[in-house]
C-alpha cells in the first residue's frame, strides 16, 4: 500500500456478480479503506466482506 507495509487482508464475497458500474464502485471503495487501514492504523490484517442484503450491496471493511 501507499506506506510500504504489507498487511494480508483476507476477502469473503457471498454477491453475485455485479453490473460493471457497481463492480467499479465497489472496487474503488474498498481501496480506498485498504489505503487507509496501510496509512493511519497499525493493523496486522484486513478483512473484506461483501454480501447483497434485499439487493444492495454491502461491503464492510475491517481492520
Amino acid at each position: 500500500m501507499a506506506s510500504g507495509q504489507a498487511i494480508p487482508v483476507h476477502v469473503v464475497a457471498e454477491a453475485e456478480p455485479l453490473p460493471p458500474q457497481a463492480e467499479t464502485a465497489a472496487y474503488f471503495v474498498v481501496a480506498e479503506a485498504l489505503t487507509n487501514i496501510a496509512k493511519h492504523s497499525q493493523a496486522s490484517r484486513a478483512d473484506v466482506a461483501l454480501r447483497v442484503d434485499d439487493g444492495r450491496l454491502v461491503v464492510t471493511v475491517d481492520d
